[in-house]
């Protein structure tokens, strides 16, 4: 190559290069200034390193400050529910605590994680004010979520024990039972379980569809198509269940008609059982309070309630003692950096408290009610020897609402037989 015929006499004036292009020299490294900048960089770590490191994140996602958590530390109030959750979860320890409260070293010296814990110490009992605050923040919620739960159990006993359409549909379901049991040691029963609703779309006919819940549906619908109708006559007999002008004479040979035949003609006219259907389908509609009730927990609302009872009796304990205002050791010895002549905190956990022990009150005395009516209701409708021991007192809901649920669709389920039958005999469809 080319490179390696060059004889290399040439020699270069490097004091003229230096002059004239301004080639400087290449200065000396100086030791002592690399390890003044090496000690720089170091920092004092307190905090745990991971521990620090995700708490620099979630700072920079939540936009926290130290100064200004400091000064709603001292007001009581101005910090966010994420806020005050994100600081109570990332509590220093008292290894932790003893080791701010050991530091004399230079605030700089610290990463920012670490500054913002110095600065927070400097409260008196600051994490003990974030845990106020944070139950302060979720009280609210809390409290309405159990005030409704309650007022719903409140409803649905009273809706299941007044429902005229309800009783009206255990009569029938009972009648209905003791006509297929007929001859049997339980063909004249008194009562049923309630459970044993959510059997009868189990039950079918000859024609394999046909439900005993159709079938109880229909004959509703007749008995109060058999009202609608007498309405403004006069009975010359005296219509009870014994005689011909009774809707429920009939209904033995109604039920063995329905279950041999699914199609057999109605009785009365379409208006009225129209009405008679449209009765029937208001129940879910009567029973809207049971039906939520069938989706609550009672463990989970009474642990609720107590939750709000126990935070409550832990902060009032500290503002009887003015606990909030007592100097602890900070990481500058009693010393603050800040004002705690602006330290307004026990004064309004003081008026917070007073609000919510009436409240609190309020819900202990709901709850004890509330026990007491669904001890009732399922009495009512089980039996006292049906509720000793009983480890779920919202049985009664639970039941009714998923049998309501089959009722709805068994509701269509007629609807729609009964259209195909009036287009099979030209009369106009019942909707």
């Amino acid at each position: 190559m080319v490179w390696d015929n060059l004889n290399k006499s040439f020699e270069l004036d490097p004091q003229m290069l230096e002059t004239m292009f301004g080639v400087l020299p290449i200065p000396k490294k100086d030791a002592s200034k690399n390890v003044s900048i090496q000690k720089k960089a170091e920092t004092v770590t307190i905090l745990d390193a991971r521990k620090a490191h995700n708490f620099a994140i979630q700072q920079r996602a939540l936009g926290m400050r130290s100064i200004e958590v400091c000064e709603a530390l001292l007001e009581g109030e101005g910090l966010t529910y994420e806020v005050l959750e994100t600081l109570v979860k990332v509590a220093p320890s008292d290894d932790e605590k003893r080791k701010f409260q050991k530091f004399n070293g230079k605030l700089s010296d610290l990463g920012p994680s670490d500054r913002f814990f110095h600065a927070l110490l400097e409260v008196p009992n600051a994490w003990s004010r974030l845990n106020a605050m944070l139950y302060q923040a979720q009280y609210k919620e809390e409290l309405r979520q159990v005030q409704d739960g309650l007022q719903i159990l409140k409803l649905a006993c009273k809706e299941l024990k007044e429902s005229r359409t309800f009783r009206k549909l255990l009569e029938a379901v009972l009648k209905t039972g003791n006509r297929l049991n007929m001859g049997t040691n339980r063909g004249d029963a008194q009562a049923f379980k309630l459970d044993t609703l959510l059997k009868l779309a189990d039950v079918k006919g000859t024609d394999n569809k046909t439900t005993l819940l159709h079938f109880v549906i229909q004959e509703i619908i007749r008995s109060e198509s058999s009202k609608l109708n007498r309405t403004g006559s006069t009975c010359s007999t005296p219509c009870t269940p014994s005689t011909p002008g009774s809707p429920n004479s009939n209904f033995s040979s109604n039920l063995e008609a329905a279950m041999e035949n699914p199609n057999a003609p109605n009785i009365g006219g379409e208006e009225s059982k129209k009405m008679g259907m449209e009765m029937v389908m208001r129940l879910p509609a009567e029973l809207s309070n049971v039906k939520k009730a069938g989706m609550l927990d009672l463990n989970s609302l009474k642990a609720s309630a107590q939750k709000l009872i126990n935070g409550l009796n832990g902060i009032r304990a500290q503002v009887r003692e003015k606990k909030y205002a007592i100097l602890e050791q900070g990481p500058r010895g009693l010393e603050r950096s800040i004002d705690l002549s602006e330290d307004h905190f026990q004064g309004v956990m003081e008026k917070f408290v007073a609000n919510a022990e009436a409240r609190v009150a309020v819900v202990q005395n709901d709850i004890a009610d509330v026990l007491v009516h669904l001890q009732k209701v399922s009495v009512y409708f089980y039996g006292v020897d049906g509720v000793k021991n009983d480890s779920e007192p919202l049985k009664v809901f639970v039941v009714v609402k998923q049998f309501l649920g089959m009722l709805e669709q068994s509701c269509k389920d007629v609807i729609k037989a009964n259209q195909l039958v009036a287009r099979t005999r030209g009369q106009p469809p019942q909707r």
